[in-house]
């Protein structure tokens, strides 16, 4: 009896040091998928999104708010609810989100989506998907959620930019048709990429026309080259006009009793007057060679008849700075080594170029 006694009592303590093992194993296990499920919380809310975790188990349902998330919708704590989250957004959003959640659930149907907070001041892209999980009957689904504000409005400021771009297009291409002689645009490979509709498309049509072509490069450095048609008829009673007027206009300036000359753009002296020629004491087969003004000052400094300055080569460049700097009339003073006081005033030519009219001053002694 007392043998059947201690095999009991010996029995009782086995059992109970295999309890204790058991115990202590599923505790050790426990506190491994708790260690391991703090850790993925820590990785999950390390991400630079906010996200919503929810996991349903026998009709049980636990929700997880980030930190993140929380601070973007300012919720009260990390365990708000799926209603929760949806009133911190606007009534459309609302709507939108709740009908793409639901189809998560039901159908395991993964989405993205643009909500706006209840102020609409923010836009958050939101991407919902069903997590695996290694029991059955869980079933666990995450939304992540992103402030796409600043590239939100970057991309309606680019918008409202293309737009403005675009009207404008339609103004200068409305100009542009409205142009009285062919305009084309051409790319670098030859390829006509615009033409107004004054353009005729039809062979030899064109063929009386003189073209003129630029190239221009736009802001993303692509090469184009703009060609315009004029009439060569009408072009050339432009010149034969142009021409009678210049000639009429040198006729005046022959009658002009003082002095006067024409440099024009080129700086080359076109027009001298007998009277510019004769105060100067120039050589007319010279004039008639249309020296430069560089040449003339040259000249006058030969024959003595300049001011005497201590650099003439700066005093040259200073003379010819004028043709691209001189947008008034410009008067000075020469005073010449022989005494003379030539008093000459520089007018900044229609054509370019400028016109001298000298006059001497009588000095009383």
């Amino acid at each position: 009896m007392s043998i059947l006694l201690s095999l009991f009592y010996t029995l009782c303590l086995v059992a109970f040091i295999l309890f204790i093992i058991i115990i202590e194993k599923y505790k050790r296990r426990t506190d491994l998928h708790i260690e391991r499920a703090n850790h993925l919380e820590d990785v999950l809310s390390s991400a630079p999104m906010g996200f919503y975790l929810q996991i349903t188990a026998n009709k049980i349902t636990h929700t997880l708010c980030s930190r993140r998330l929380c601070l973007m919708l300012n919720l009260l704590n990390t365990s708000s609810d799926f209603d929760t989250v949806l009133g911190t957004l606007s009534p459309g959003s609302q709507r939108d989100l709740t009908e793409k959640f639901n189809r998560l659930k039901q159908n395991g149907t993964s989405f993205e989506l643009v909500v706006q907070n209840s102020l609409n001041l923010m836009h958050l892209k939101v991407s919902g998907a069903v997590l695996k999980t290694p029991y059955p009957e869980q079933q666990a689904t995450i939304l992540w959620f992103e402030n796409i504000s600043y590239t939100t409005a970057q991309f309606t400021q680019s918008t409202l930019k293309y737009k403005q771009l675009s009207d404008e297009k339609e103004i200068i291409l409305g100009a542009l048709n409205q142009l009285p002689f062919p305009l084309m645009v051409e790319n670098d490979k030859g390829d006509l990429v615009f033409g107004n509709k004054t353009l005729s498309h039809e062979p030899g049509d064109n063929a009386d026309l003189h073209w003129q072509d630029l190239k221009f490069e736009t802001s993303l450095h692509n090469v184009y080259r703009l060609k315009y048609g004029q009439d060569k008829t009408t072009e050339q009673g432009l010149k034969a006009l142009l021409e009678d007027a210049r000639l009429s206009h040198l006729n005046a300036l022959k009658e002009v009793p003082c002095p006067v000359c024409l440099f024009d753009a080129n700086t080359r002296l076109t027009f001298a007057n007998k009277h510019f020629i004769e105060l100067w004491k120039l050589d007319s087969a010279w004039v008639k060679r249309e020296p430069f003004y560089e040449e003339f000052l040259n000249k006058l400094q030969e024959k003595g008849y300049l001011p005497q300055v201590k650099d003439f080569a700066l005093y040259k460049k200073e003379q010819k700075d004028l043709f691209s700097r001189l947008t008034k009339t410009h008067e000075e003073f020469l005073y010449l080594p022989n005494g003379r006081i030539v008093r000459r005033q520089m007018i900044p030519h229609a054509q370019g170029g400028i016109l001298f009219i000298d006059e001497i001053k009588v000095v009383e002694h």
